[in-house]
């Protein structure tokens, strides 16, 4: 398979389509019963995870073609091909194939204090469909007129799929362990459906509770050491939420409580991005001098205010980091950033304001996409997604590495509100 995992083929359906029919039809490669098994089984995990949380509405199941080659027509109709009519006829099946163009639009901004006008460009995605050498594209009509001739491939919700799942955990949620939590009727349909998969996205809109069904949710999942990471202004409603359900948050200030960590094996941590990007220099010194230095007067003074080698004072040629007097020098090293010290330290990942981690280049989005973590959840106060690729880099550290693509993004975030799950 060239060096590729089994679940590159769970996430792109073509290329396992065509490397099936070179084993089964033309006979032109040969593959092991363990190698199929393993594509088998990362195909039926990825199904899951790439179902719906909810039904969707067929001009939302349209994303779902490229996964078919052909269609069956339930309604015969007429469409204009050029200048002429193409028939299409209920009951037969016809070739189907999809592909996706980005558009450029743009569009002109004032910016500054001078209101400078600046030139912008927004990129989006674009969905052609062809049936039987027909073009389809993204207008009121074409949607409409697929939808009612022909059979669009329903991927089914969660619940559907596994109702004896779906069954217990709600019992779970509803039994005494979560009355604490005190939560409402849509928040534990929402948190059932989420705790069905190890990773997804909760955009309910603000003031629903996000921050409490986040910690619920980590409950559900079983998840015995997690880390929280938030922006810094909102440390404070972490915490006092966690209190109010008499969770222990632990709070990582520095580099110090990075080292602790691992030799613990449960907990809840919160971390904010501002601390989770950085990066900072440490200085080495002496350890026999790191007792307070007293002056003449009984007055003490600071850790590094004499020379660790001679002791030569700041009148003496000592300046904090290098003597004059002897030649010392500190000794400095560039540590490296607090993200890198965490990325398998925890089973669970709750990240707030997912949108902060959307941007492929930036030292907040690298670090919150470098963290790996079984169980995985985004909040976003987002309740209505209208760019697709506004989040496609924000779903990758929630899915994993698999290559998901944007159409799955849209459909767990769902379409806003209470149910955007």
């Amino acid at each position: 398979m060239h060096g590729l995992a089994p679940s590159y083929f769970a996430f792109n359906t073509q290329d396992r389509r065509a490397l099936f029919k070179l084993v089964d039809e033309r006979k032109l490669l040969t593959m092991a019963d363990d190698a199929r098994k393993a594509i088998n089984d990362a195909v039926a995990d990825a199904e899951f995870i790439l179902t719906p949380m909810y039904a969707l509405k067929p001009q939302q199941r349209l994303g779902y073609l490229e996964e078919i080659d052909k269609i069956m027509c339930i309604k015969s109709g007429l469409r204009k091909l050029d200048k002429k009519q193409v028939a299409f006829k209920k009951g037969e099946e016809y070739d189907v194939r999809v592909s996706s163009a980005t558009i450029e639009s743009w569009y002109t901004k004032e910016s500054g204090a001078s209101g400078a006008a600046k030139d912008m460009v927004k990129l989006g995605k674009a969905l052609n469909i062809d049936v039987g050498g027909v073009a389809f594209g993204e207008s009121g009509d074409d949607m409409t007129f697929l939808i009612e001739h022909f059979e669009i491939p329903d991927p089914r919700d969660v619940r559907d799929k596994k109702p004896k799942l779906y069954d217990r955990i709600r019992k779970r949620i509803e039994s005494d362990e979560f009355k604490v939590f005190t939560l409402r009727d849509f928040q534990i349909e929402d948190l059932t459906r989420l705790s069905m998969k190890p990773s997804a996205v909760l955009s309910w809109e603000q003031g629903l509770g996000k921050t409490r069904g986040a910690l619920a949710w980590l409950q559900i999942r079983y998840v015995k050491k997690a880390l929280i990471i938030c922006p810094q202004d909102l440390k404070a409603q972490w915490i006092a939420e966690a209190k109010s359900l008499d969770i222990r948050l632990n709070e990582i200030r520095g580099y110090r409580d990075v080292a602790s960590i691992k030799n613990e094996k449960t907990g809840i941590w919160l971390i904010h991005y501002e601390l989770l990007k950085g990066t900072r220099r440490r200085d080495r010194f002496v350890e026999e001098f790191e007792k307070p230095v007293v002056d003449e007067n009984g007055k003490e003074k600071s850790f590094n205010a004499l020379c660790p080698e001679c002791r030569a004072l700041r009148q003496d040629g000592w300046n904090g980091y290098s003597c004059q007097a002897c030649g010392y020098h500190v000794w400095t090293q560039r540590v490296k950033p607090m993200y890198t010290y965490l990325k398998h330290a925890f089973d669970g990942i709750v990240i707030d304001e997912g949108v902060k981690i959307k941007s492929k280049h930036s030292q907040q989005g690298i670090a919150g996409r470098s963290l790996h973590a079984k169980n995985r959840l985004l909040l976003s106060g987002t309740g209505r997604v209208t760019d697709s690729s506004q989040l496609a880099n924000a779903r990758r550290s929630v899915h994993g590495r698999m290559g998901i693509g944007e159409r799955e993004a849209v459909d767990q975030l769902g379409s806003g509100s209470k149910n955007g799950v």
